[in-house]
């Protein structure tokens, strides 16, 4: 800012434009390292959560869906033998 006041970059030829881009992005760059270090500590705090709280519950939830729908195939599948096989036997 001192340097604005005294016309240094002025004298210098700088554009104020150049000038004002600069000193924006001096400004800023710190809050996008914070932005970027709090999103990568949260995408952390959120893979681990998911490894180890919900893909366990998910992968079960999948595996016992699986098995009902197996078993409900296999009576579908078994009850026109079933009768077969209980009239063979009964005659």
């Amino acid at each position: 800012m001192l340097m604005m006041k005294i016309g240094f970059f002025e004298e210098e030829g700088v554009d104020v434009g150049m000038m004002n881009a600069i000193l924006m992005f001096i400004m800023f760059f710190p809050l996008f390292v914070a932005l970027y270090i709090i999103g990568s500590a949260m995408h952390e705090a959120f893979a681990a959560y998911f490894k180890f709280h919900l893909w366990p519950k998910c992968k079960a939830g999948f595996w016992r869906c699986l098995k009902a729908f197996q078993v409900r195939i296999m009576t579908l599948s078994l009850i026109p033998t079933l009768s077969l096989t209980l009239t063979r036997c009964a005659s």
